[in-house]
């Protein structure tokens, strides 16, 4: 993480110097003079303007920062107005060319086609609900854009609410009682019925996935790309199974 505390310090220190540049430059671009206000090129105003330059881009680009001193706090969070306020046009819109660039690496249309194009569409026997299409277009977009832990997230999401809406089409569950505040485990061998018991192979490879989604949201253990992309895919597969387990009892 970024330790912008001595920026912060040096930009508060320096900043009435720098002031007194631009109000010196302006005098003499007009002809006149400005006693003891320093020059554009003086040291201190130097530093400050590359610290400022670091703190504004951090305002912008940063996912998290560290101030170890606390009356800090609010001159970061002025400089990131500053920042973002500078940043957008006239009309609203967003003109840096440097944060168009940082994104555009990090979410170049090529590097989003090829995760598309090697994940795939949930393949069912019977309909499913929206809310579930909608899952699974958004654990898609989460790999597409290269945010496994989200993935990950959200492919446990899917099989939860694949398991809440079969018991609820089969008439193990009434929408009311939909939102069980009773723990996964304990709401998968209530909404299965014996067909998918705990020692069945369907079961046991539901909670293999569970345990290692769990693993990366709950635990210390780091996401990547291919175990997002491995989980992914077994959510759909179990999607599939699970469907199709079903597909004879639910209710017209």
């Amino acid at each position: 993480m970024n330790d912008i505390t001595q920026d912060l310090k040096c930009y508060k220190e320096f900043e009435a110097l720098w002031e007194q540049s631009v109000v010196r430059e302006i005098h003499e671009y007009v002809g006149k003079s400005v006693e003891g206000y320093p020059l554009e090129n003086d040291p201190r105003v130097s530093r400050f303007r590359e610290a400022r330059e670091r703190l504004c881009k951090l305002a912008l680009q940063a996912d998290a920062v560290v101030i170890t001193d606390h009356t800090l706090h609010q001159l970061f969070e002025k400089i990131r107005n500053e920042a973002i306020k500078y940043e957008f046009g006239e009309n609203g819109e967003i003109e840096s060319i440097d944060l168009f660039e940082d994104l555009a690496d990090k979410y170049h249309p090529e590097h989003y086609a090829k995760c598309f194009a090697i994940t795939k569409p949930l393949i069912t026997l019977n309909n499913v609900p929206g809310e579930v299409v909608a899952l699974v277009k958004e654990t898609r977009e989460a790999y597409c854009l290269r945010l496994p832990t989200a993935c990950i997230s959200l492919s446990r999401s899917l099989v939860e609410r694949v398991i809440v809406d079969i018991a609820i089409r089969s008439g193990r569950l009434s929408e009311e009682n939909r939102l069980s505040e009773m723990g996964m485990c304990d709401r998968i061998s209530l909404l299965l019925d014996k067909s998918v018991s705990s020692t069945s192979p369907l079961r046991r490879e539901i909670n293999a996935f569970m345990r290692a989604a769990s693993n990366v949201i709950h635990s210390n253990t780091v996401a990547d790309m291919p175990s997002a992309l491995e989980l992914f895919r077994e959510a759909l597969r179990l999607t599939q199974a699970l469907y199709g387990q079903y597909k004879n009892q639910f209710k017209k």
